[in-house]
């Protein structure tokens, strides 16, 4: 058993905290939005202990509120502080 107070990997894909993280239901993959202006789509490999990124995606204004993955992980959907959404194929 792993102990809860080390981490298995650390990343820093975001300029602040990161409010925001949605995985997918095999929990291999997932979607994160914080403060800054960036919405990042990672992957996570158990085996290794490693998250890496997939795919930066740069956003218009800062400020993610909400994510999402489709099912099929072949869309994302953001939605932000300023009340836009977007949905974007992967």
């Amino acid at each position: 058993m792993r102990n809860p107070g080390v981490p298995l990997s650390s990343v820093k894909f975001h300029d602040d905290a990161v409010p925001i993280m949605f995985l997918d239901s095999s929990c291999y993959a997932g979607i994160s939005g914080a403060a800054d202006n960036k919405t990042i789509l990672f992957t996570l490999d158990s085996q290794l202990d490693i998250c890496s990124m997939k795919k930066e995606i740069i956003l218009e204004r800062h400020g993610v509120a909400g994510t999402s993955l489709r099912l099929d992980n072949k869309f994302c959907a953001t939605a932000g502080w300023d009340q836009r959404y977007l949905l974007r194929p992967l």
